[in-house]
């Protein structure tokens, strides 16, 4: 049990009455039992490649779970493709050539495409 005591009650001396007890739990319950403050929101927008350019492996940080990858040479071939990835995701690219290429991230409902460097 838990009593909260702020300041002298409404109209003086005494107790705080039950009704104002109510308001402010009322209160910290807006404060600390919002729902969006704990909703995470998972995003492919906000993936990011580190380190780019790479060199033998780079690092996927995206805040979503199953999605695709894929890594595209300039001319739209597929070169690597892997499913079911959750959160951050760890890439060999040591067989790469030296280039420029796409890697693009894909739930289902949201594909993002952004260049990854490889230099050896």
């Amino acid at each position: 049990l838990v009593f909260i005591r702020m300041g002298d009650t409404p109209g003086g001396g005494g107790l705080v009455s039950p009704l104002f007890n109510d308001t402010i739990w009322q209160k910290l319950n807006e404060v600390f039992c919002n729902v969006n403050a704990t909703a995470e929101k998972r995003s492919l927008s906000e993936m990011k490649i580190i380190p780019n350019p790479a060199q033998n492996h780079f690092t996927l940080e995206i805040n979503a779970d199953n999605y695709k990858v894929s890594i595209c040479d300039i001319t739209g071939r597929t070169i690597f493709s892997k499913e079911n990835n959750r959160g951050r995701q760890e890439f060999n690219c040591s067989e790469f050539n030296n280039g420029v290429y796409l890697l693009i991230a894909d739930d289902g409902k949201q594909r993002v495409v952004r260049k990854l460097v490889v230099e050896h």
